[in-house]
């Protein structure tokens, strides 16, 4: 589902966020985690993928509410 829209201080919001929890597709055990490089409060590039291959590591990611 594909939506444009603005998140906080106009930033632009992945069109693969979901809109209902129903359409939520986490990973399963042993998937391989997809690519993904973020920003730092400094805005430089943290590459997540990297940074987990270092060490065993959970990760766990909060949306808040629908």
């Amino acid at each position: 589902m594909k939506r444009n829209k603005k998140g906080p201080k106009n930033m632009a919001v992945s069109e693969a966020v979901p809109l209902s929890p129903l359409n939520v597709c986490p990973l399963l055990t042993g998937a391989a985690m997809p690519q993904v490089t973020l920003r730092t409060v400094n805005n430089e590039a943290f590459d997540l993928n990297s940074a987990v291959r270092q060490q065993p590591s959970v990760l766990v990611f909060y949306r808040g509410g629908w």
